[in-house]
């Protein structure tokens, strides 16, 4: 399950395109073989979308919950500058 509300879809996509010429570079030079190359690309991104999905599963079922939310200082904060502006 990933949160609409992070926004973290193309902020993922970005790195993982990085990372793969990155990967694909160090083949190219010869530094590293493409099986050890993508595996360790693979292991880079299981471990950081495993961390995202965490994240974004916290996130979701934070703002879900309204007594939660509505005491969240990003609420707070943001309720009050509202006020000040008005």
């Amino acid at each position: 399950m990933i949160s609409i509300d992070r926004g973290q879809g193309l902020n993922n996509a970005l790195h993982d395109a990085s990372n793969f010429v990155s990967a694909i570079e160090q083949v190219a030079s010869g530094a590293k073989s493409l099986a050890e190359a993508v595996s360790e690309y693979d292991k880079e991104v299981f471990e950081r979308g495993t961390a995202e999905m965490k994240v974004s599963l916290q996130q979701t079922l934070f703002i879900h919950d309204w007594p939660k939310l509505a005491d969240s200082p990003m609420v707070k904060m943001g309720m009050h500058q509202a006020k000040k502006e008005a």
